[in-house]
């Protein structure tokens, strides 16, 4: 990922305090994924999110990637604000959960 992304960090007194980054970059598709978000807790409220963000999304234009994409939970309203300054809109709902895998022995033979 490191090779093939773009990351940003920013650091303080020699700890790295706030990251962002891609999932995926596909410049064949003209897409990427950001992702990778992360505030050390006793730095947040102080923009450092979005500052991280700004710079990866301001590299994958320069790339001339036209669909930059993320995903967040509903419920993180914190990010939602970052993402909203940065100019994301929501497109569709996302919703995460847990899934089981179910043992063969478990399944009907009809299947």
């Amino acid at each position: 990922m490191l090779d093939q992304g773009v990351f940003h960090g920013l650091w303080e007194n020699g700890q790295l305090v706030a990251i962002a980054g891609t999932h995926l970059v596909a410049p064949s598709e003209d897409v990427a994924a950001v992702g990778n978000v992360y505030t050390r807790r006793d730095r947040r409220g102080r923009g450092l999110a979005a500052a991280v963000m700004s710079a990866v999304v301001d590299e994958l234009l320069r790339m001339r990637i036209r669909t930059i994409v993320l995903n967040v939970n509903q419920s993180n309203a914190a990010a939602i604000r970052v993402y909203d300054r940065l100019g994301f809109r929501p497109h569709c709902s996302y919703c995460e959960g847990l899934a089981e895998i179910v043992s063969t022995s478990a399944r009907s033979d009809s299947v």
